[in-house]
């Protein structure tokens, strides 16, 4: 094989990919996509080497050295992290990337220069280069200090700087050089933006005596769309593994399962979660850089474009960490501005002028038009990609890498943008007039919409609802209107009902683009049944099968809102007209959602097998098309039909899939839901240690997100756990201080019962029984998790009696009818126990069958017949229920704990065999 070689050589290569695997791998997959933007090559790693095979003749040189001058810019900008690297190209006629690294093991280290790239003569020459140092001998160099060296238009920013303003704000974050104590938080007005930034950048690298700022910006932008977005953006992902270090205890746990959204760089975060876990990534942070003896800076830019819901929130983050690293902050004036109610959020805030008498640069109306194109292009979209995303959408727009790479120089040295993690763009009164100058706006807009559809379901978009509201402006294009459509429906994903809504309202001319289907879910959403009637008045009753995929999309939602009403089959008649629909095209995710409608149905129906089938088909149709919301949906109503069903075992398996979906992604809610389902499920299993373990912690975590009702829940089941591992009293204390609703009431009898009060279980669940209305399910869409009762969250979405009420009113009339046959009053009990197990049974697929037969088998004498029924029928169903349950069960152990660590299953066990009928 022939052709042209390029080695990169990085001393700490192997340390560095284990060290810091994110980033080293980030750096070697820049290293490959620059390498293969140009050229088609081939890259291996060997040792401390990157070798990229390129087959390409001499007369490809010239692009074979451009490519190796980007990848040279590309490792230079890892100069910190990879300490010492070198580069080298050559041409070999027959050779093979194996027999290179033969060679460079034997001659390289003798001839290498640090930080340059060695170009081998025949290849200069080829290529064209010619000005190059020609020190060692047979090859050109190129000195990355050289080549990569600060422009005279990068030193402007340096003069913008006053040293005697710096050193005022040095002390003020350095309490030690002599400044007088009082309050840490700042308003610094009188320059532009830019200038008072570049002062406090001094500032705090002097103070840090490190070589770059060491501080938090939270950065507002125009028309933020998310309060949690700013914040999000000041998150460094370098910083996000040592955070653990600094934590401990519940603080730990709870950073540990909200981190994977700050990594993945996702706004749409319900915002208590988020800001939870953004305190404990602020006070890791913090805390490292008073260890690190540097100051605990944070630093606000355009509080006065945000909303107070923005500012409740950040003066509540400041009061949350000056408990314990009593941060300095500084807030940013704009243009010599201040809005003075931020004196009224910020309590003892001092004002510091900065920069007032130096004049900002303003030269976005005399850049080159390239330049003008790209800052367009960033102004348009700021804030919604991270840089290294932002860099793939200008390529699809036509860049080229060394292109972006000098013109972000370029723009940045003449004082336009701001160059971090996200760029920012520096608002100046020419900036307003540059679209005037870009004539491809349409052309824009259409790969933005395209590049927005191909990454939605990616995890890589940034900010779903920004996008949304920069499309808006070019609505009347059919792929844009599309990409709106998918942000919103992620938005939605998230229970972004709101937002969405007032979207509607404010961009009206993308109702003919968008669809009512958009408008029905928010009020799904929302549990507004009276506004999502209205959405279909007039909507007849038999639709024809649809015939676009707005049309599908609306009925869709409206087999979503039939099954929140309870009317099943019509619900059904719909999505399947839907599917036709789908199945006529290629839309894999859509059919996949359809497919859990579908298995969602045929469980409320009592057909537990199509289910199952509807069910597997939605996982086969979502795993790998990055539609995580859904596939974790389709793993949980899995593993509720294989609950039903009686495959318990199978059940802990989907609810594991399902909980690391959750997890990962970032979805809170659903993760707390999807947990509290394990632990009905180690109830049914006699686990009641492990159900308390994950149930206590979920209480704690809930307590940190400060959900009353989630809160009230756990906090009854983990009593429950511990009544029924023996802790009677504990539980019974629990209990006893939550306010009563009929679930607390029954639990409190179930305490009583086994404590031998009688009177106090008998009291309570005839207290418990009373509030009839509140058994009543009515209207509960899928969209939204319930948190009534633990029952109605789990039974209550697919098992409902004629009456509409759900399990949990039957296990309370169950037990009552029990605890009156205890205590004189057998009579009354046995009649309520047959009605249970005859004319209001639920279904014959209600998990709790077994129980309702065995407690009424305990109010029968030993073979007495009744006009109703004897106690060995009765006994033979209860146990015919249990043993259809465990035959279903695979796992031999599993199976044994149903049968036999499970509190009431242990009992009719034991009760068979006395009838020798085991």
């Amino acid at each position: 094989m022939k052709g042209i070689f390029i080695v990169l050589e990085i001393s700490n290569l192997q340390q560095y990919l284990i060290v810091d695997a994110p980033a080293a791998n980030d750096m070697v997959k820049n290293c490959e996509r620059c390498m293969n933007s140009a050229l088609r090559a081939e890259m291996i790693i060997a040792g401390s080497f990157l070798i990229f095979s390129i087959q390409a003749e001499l007369d490809n040189a010239a692009a074979a050295t451009e490519a190796a001058e980007n990848l040279l810019e590309i490792i230079n900008g890892y100069s910190e992290e990879i300490h010492e690297y070198s580069m080298m190209m050559l041409y070999r006629k027959n050779s093979s990337s194996e027999k290179i690294e033969e060679e460079l093991k034997q001659t390289y280290f003798t001839i290498a220069v640090d930080r340059a790239l060695l170009i081998e003569n025949r290849v200069a020459e080829a290529a064209g280069v010619k000005s190059l140092d020609d020190s060692v001998p047979g090859f050109k160099t190129l000195r990355a200090d050289e080549h990569f060296s600060k422009t005279e238009d990068s030193e402007k920013l340096r003069h913008l700087t006053n040293p005697a303003e710096v050193s005022k704000l040095v002390r003020l974050m350095v309490p030690e050089l002599g400044i007088e104590p009082g309050p840490q938080k700042f308003i610094l007005s009188g320059g532009s933006e830019l200038i008072v930034r570049l002062h406090i950048n001094e500032a705090v690298n002097e103070a840090s005596g490190k070589g770059r700022a060491e501080a938090i910006y939270i950065d507002i932008l125009d028309d933020e769309t998310d309060v949690t977005s700013p914040f999000l953006r000041s998150i460094d992902k370098n910083l996000i593994p040592m955070v653990e270090g600094y934590l401990e205890g519940v603080e730990l746990k709870t950073w540990r399962a909200g981190k994977y959204r700050f990594e993945h760089n996702n706004s749409d975060y319900p915002e208590e979660y988020f800001f939870s876990t953004y305190c404990l990534y602020l006070k890791g942070v913090l805390r490292s850089f008073k260890e690190a003896l540097q100051p605990p800076v944070i630093i606000f830019t355009g509080l006065k474009k945000t909303s107070d819901t923005f500012l409740r929130y950040a003066v509540r983050i400041l009061e949350y960490l000056n408990e314990d690293s009593s941060p300095f902050v500084f807030i940013i004036g704009e243009d010599n501005e201040i809005d003075f109610k931020l004196y009224d959020y910020f309590s003892d805030t001092r004002e510091v002028r900065c920069g007032e008498r130096i004049e900002a640069p303003d030269r976005a109306g005399k850049l080159s038009y390239l330049n003008s194109r790209l800052l367009y292009i960033l102004d348009l979209f700021e804030g919604i990609f991270e840089a290294v995303m932002m860099e793939d959408f200008l390529i699809k727009l036509g860049f080229s890498q060394s292109e972006i790479a000098l013109g972000l120089r370029t723009l940045e040295s003449e004082g336009c943008i701001i160059v971090s993690r996200y760029v920012k763009v520096v608002r100046t009164r020419s900036l307003s007039k540059l679209a005037d100058k870009i004539s491809e706006k349409e052309e824009i807009f259409n790969t933005m919409a395209v590049f927005l559809s191909e990454n939605i379901y990616s995890g890589r978009t940034m900010d779903y609802g920004r996008s949304a509201v920069k499309l808006a402006g070019a609505s009347d294009m059919m792929q844009v209107g599309a990409a709106v459509f998918k942000c919103l429906t992620v938005m939605l994903d998230y229970g972004r009902s709101s937002f969405v809504l007032n979207y509607l309202a404010e961009y009206k001319q993308l109702v003919p683009v968008l669809s009512d289907a958009l408008e029905l879910r928010c009020f799904l959403i929302e549990y507004n049944k009276t506004a999502g009637l209205n959405v279909l008045k007039g909507f007849p009753d038999n639709p024809e099968s649809p015939t676009d995929m707005n049309n599908s999309l609306l009925l869709l939602e409206a087999s979503r809102y039939f099954y929140a009403m309870s009317d099943y089959q019509r619900a059904l008649d719909y999505v399947k007209k839907v599917l036709i629909f789908l199945q006529e095209g290629d839309f894999p995710r859509l059919e996949g959602t359809v497919f859990i409608e579908l298995g969602v149905l045929m469980l409320c129906k009592g057909k537990l097998l199509e289910s199952s089938e509807y069910l597997n088909l939605a996982v086969e149709k979502l795993t790998g098309c990055g539609d995580d919301f859904n596939l974790m949906k389709a793993y949980l109503f899995t593993a509720v039909q294989q609950y039903i069903w009686g495959s318990l075992d199978a059940s802990l398996e989907s609810t594991d899939k399902s909980l690391d979906i959750a997890d990962n992604s970032g979805r809170k809610e659903w993760q707390f839901y999807i947990e509290f389902f394990k632990c009905r499920l180690f109830f049914e299993l006699g686990r009641y240690y492990d159900a308390e373990k994950l149930l206590s912690d979920c209480l704690l975590r809930s307590e940190i997100y400060r959900d009353d009702e989630r809160k009230k829940i756990f906090s009854a089941w983990t009593a429950r756990a511990c009544i029924y591992q023996g802790k009677i009293y504990r539980g019974i204390n629990m209990l006893l201080s939550l306010n009563e609703d009929p679930e607390v009431l029954f639990f409190l009898s179930e305490a009583y019962y086994f404590n031998g009060n009688m009177e106090k279980a008998v009291e309570s669940i005839e207290k418990a029984g009373s509030e009839e209305a509140y058994f009543n399910l009515g209207f509960m869409p899928l969209e939204q998790i319930t948190w009534k009762n633990g029952f109605t969250s789990i039974e209550g979405r697919v098992l409902r009696s004629d009456k509409g009420t759900g399990v949990l009113l039957h296990n309370i009339k169950a037990l009552q009818a029990f605890l009156l046959g205890l205590t004189g009053n057998r009579e009354y009990g046995t009649e309520i126990l047959f009605t249970l197990t005859r004319d209001e049974k639920i279904s014959e697929n209600d998990p709790y069958n077994r129980l309702y037969f065995y407690l009424y088998c305990q109010l029968l004498e030993i073979r007495q017949n009744t006009a109703m029924v004897d106690k060995l029928t009765l006994i033979s169903k209860a146990l015919k229920y249990l043993q259809q349950t465990s035959s279903r069960i695979n796992n031999p152990r599993v199976r044994q704990q149903f049968m036999l660590k499970n509190y009431w299953n242990s009992r009719l066990v034991s009760e068979a065999q006395k009838e020798k009928l085991i």
